[in-house]
């Protein structure tokens, strides 16, 4: 019994009855997952533990029991919401409920209360990722939005600032960049393959072989200028000389237009080349 109850003191009976009621008001916990969710509902273990008094005025503390079947607040609206995975031992809040929840909870809509109790641990939401001090995140960025995940090796980053959002994975292995004033920028394995968007045109930078595969040929439009050697499984021109000159003006016409692009060869594979290119024009 609270000693205060055992004088007749008017202040002290109800400074009494006031802490009792106050005990009884129950707002929000802190609550950690007992086991995974399904994404819709969780379990919870409350991490406040309860003082608990026996008869003889004995104080102890004790866990409070497991709160099951608590919906999941996701953030959202609009049509739109986000959704990430619940799993055991995540932290957050249990916010209560002041009355029963269990007809809204069924049918949604505007619903009766079907059952008198208040405040009870049957009611309520889930927050989550409210964290303790020994779970706290670190290098938390302090002037973007970042989704993340808990170890930084893999987020994504909108910064109003700067105009920027950026895509990082693998510690930043791979990184992607929309920016305001620097275009489009995609890096791949620490920055060996780069394309590059921006209002000067497009680049590709690679420390590897370049392969591409055009079932329906290539188009180039306009100016095409190539540093280093250029090979081919096939006489360079073959294809377009083929039932497109005829004649000896065609032919001519051919053979310089050959050279031209012959020039960037050896000396000998060029002769080579254009002697077999001639010779076929010719013969057509």
């Amino acid at each position: 019994m609270d000693p205060r109850f055992q004088w007749d003191d008017a202040t002290e009976t109800l400074e009494a009855l006031a802490d009792d009621l106050a005990a009884r008001v129950r707002i929000s916990l802190p609550v950690k997952l007992t086991k995974d969710s399904d994404g819709h509902t969780v379990a919870l273990q409350p991490l406040i533990k309860a003082v608990q008094k026996a008869p003889d005025g004995k104080v102890s503390l004790v866990s409070l029991p497991v709160i099951s079947d608590i919906p999941i607040q996701h953030g959202g609206g609009g049509g739109v919401t986000v959704t990430h995975p619940h799993k055991e031992g995540d932290e957050g809040v249990f916010l209560f409920s002041h009355r029963s929840l269990d007809a809204w909870w069924q049918q949604g809509g505007e619903q009766p209360q079907i059952d008198a109790r208040m405040i009870s641990h049957s009611d309520g939401f889930y927050l989550p990722n409210v964290r303790s001090t020994p779970r706290k995140l670190s290098n938390v960025s302090t002037t973007s939005t970042q989704i993340r995940s808990d170890d930084g090796k893999h987020f994504s980053d909108w910064n109003p600032t700067t105009g920027t959002i950026s895509h990082s994975v693998d510690g930043g292995k791979h990184v992607s960049t929309v920016s305001k004033d620097g275009g489009i920028t995609h890096s791949a394995d620490n920055g060996k393959h780069v394309v590059s968007l921006t209002d000067g045109g497009i680049s590709l930078k690679t420390a590897m072989k370049l392969a591409m595969d055009a079932s329906k040929g290539l188009d180039v439009k306009g100016p095409l200028a190539v540093t280093g050697k250029i090979t081919s499984t096939q006489p360079i021109g073959a294809g377009i000389l083929n039932g497109a000159l005829s004649g000896g003006i065609g032919a001519i016409v051919g053979t310089l237009i050959t050279l031209g692009v012959l020039a960037s060869g050896a000396p000998s594979e060029r002769i080579q080349q254009a002697r077999y290119i001639i010779n076929a024009a010719w013969s057509r």
